[in-house]
């Protein structure tokens, strides 16, 4: 489902331009939830209550805004609010500028990233409708890698850009606040009102965002480094106890509502429809 056009003149409408400067985010028909974090670096236009775009042209503007993302300071498993930041503005950004700057923050980790050959990852992920997707990535450390095979699916969501509306692929997690008493305190931007988790832009299928998911056909030739280097780094870092990366922070909030693609014979299915008996595999660390 497309988000509304914007008006003319490069503004995007927003319901109530109080919500958007009252620090509470409330969820809209298209998905995404405004406010809060996501509104802090927005200016609103007093006598017409509209929200000028943001201007950032780099990753590294975008990175300046981390004390607007996360309010406190924590960015630990909530790069959703890194999406929806942008995805409140993407209305405003050619497509160019809006991918560039979904390059540029880990999904797993929510670490600021500058997007290299060394921070690119070559990914084939089970989609939430049953299929695989070929795409890439951008993590701060190889171990992101490894979560994302056990966590990290894909769905799709179009979005207006300036040039008009865009379907794009997204890396998705269940919603952990279907149980926010087990969403760890390290991962203090992951809060939940009302089953909701706060500041998250939804998927069409109804899961989290964390981030875009560029599919290989869309950057052929994009150098990168592929995620089959580090099987035996994942094995080892199983075997270990998960202590490096994030450790089991983000393991654990995605962990809350898995989304399972496999049935126990490691057939891929759709979330919602793999056998009863279906389960994540044992090594993932369930809460």
């Amino acid at each position: 489902m497309a988000l509304a056009s914007p008006p003319p003149a490069a503004v995007v409408l927003v319901p109530s331009a109080l919500h958007a400067l009252a620090g509470h985010n409330i969820a809209h028909a298209d998905g995404i939830s405004r406010g809060g974090n996501a509104a802090a670096s927005q200016r609103v236009d007093s006598s017409t209550g509209v929200i000028v775009p943001w201007a950032g042209q780099t990753v590294r503007d975008l990175h300046q805004e981390y004390r607007n993302v996360f309010r406190k300071g924590n960015r630990n498993a909530a790069s959703h609010l890194w999406s929806t930041f942008l995805l409140e503005r993407s209305a405003g950004m050619e497509q160019s500028r809006l991918e560039l700057m979904f390059s540029g923050f880990c999904a797993v980790s929510g670490s600021p990233v500058h997007p290299s050959k060394y921070t690119t990852y070559r990914m084939s992920l089970d989609t939430v409708s049953g299929g695989k997707a070929e795409g890439y990535t951008f993590y701060c450390c190889w171990p992101c890698v490894c979560d994302t095979q056990d966590f990290i699916r894909v769905d799709t969501k179009t979005i207006q850009t300036a040039e008009g509306p865009r379907q794009y692929h997204w890396m998705v997690i269940g919603n952990p606040c279907t149980s926010p008493d087990k969403v760890p305190y390290e991962a203090p931007e992951v809060t939940c009102v009302d089953g909701e988790l706060v500041g998250a832009t939804m998927s069409d299928n109804g899961y989290v965002i964390l981030t875009m998911f560029p599919l290989e056909s869309e950057r052929p030739g994009l150098d990168a480094l592929h995620e089959d280097d580090y099987a035996g780094e994942c094995h080892r870092r199983m075997e270990a106890g998960y202590n490096s990366g994030m450790g089991e922070i983000f393991r654990h909030v995605a962990g809350i509502s898995p989304l399972i693609t496999r049935s126990t014979d490691g057939a891929i299915c759709a979330v919602g429809e793999c056998p009863a008996s279906s389960r994540p595999a044992e090594h993932i660390g369930m809460v």
